[in-house]
């Protein structure tokens, strides 16, 4: 099992807005590197492929209004996944917003995908930062 934490980051926004705008699956293309490539998406769902990698499909398995969203892999990806995103308040116009991930992978796989994923993660927390900036 992988785990990844990104810590919080503080994002210029109201944890309702940031929650919303998250909400909806097919937002996060937003948030992707220039490698994520041949999206489609809808509000529940998003597929997408990762250049010289696998195909990515997952879904909204949870969603508590402006705090929560729980998304998990779709059961055609190379390992089975969850990612929390956690957003919290901080004042009427400042959020911090984190991600858990946990991937069911073997230890070999584990060592190879961990330092991609994290640089990932955090990726998508940046450009979530310049989203709301």
């Amino acid at each position: 099992m992988l785990k990844i934490d990104t810590g919080f980051k503080t994002i210029n926004g109201n944890n309702e807005v940031i929650f919303n705008y998250l909400s909806n699956i097919d937002n996060l293309k937003d948030l992707m590197p220039e490698q994520v490539v041949n999206w489609t998406g809808d509000l529940d769902s998003c597929r997408y492929t990762i250049k010289g990698m696998a195909e990515i499909g997952m879904r909204a398995a949870e969603r508590k209004p402006n705090s929560l969203l729980l998304i998990k892999s779709d059961g055609k990806v190379p390992f089975n996944f969850d990612l929390k995103i956690v957003i919290e308040s901080l004042s009427e116009s400042t959020s911090q917003v984190k991600l858990d991930f946990e991937g069911d992978m073997n230890m070999m796989f584990k060592m190879m995908a961990e330092k991609p994923l994290t640089n990932f993660f955090q990726f998508q927390l940046s450009a979530l930062e310049k989203k709301f900036s």
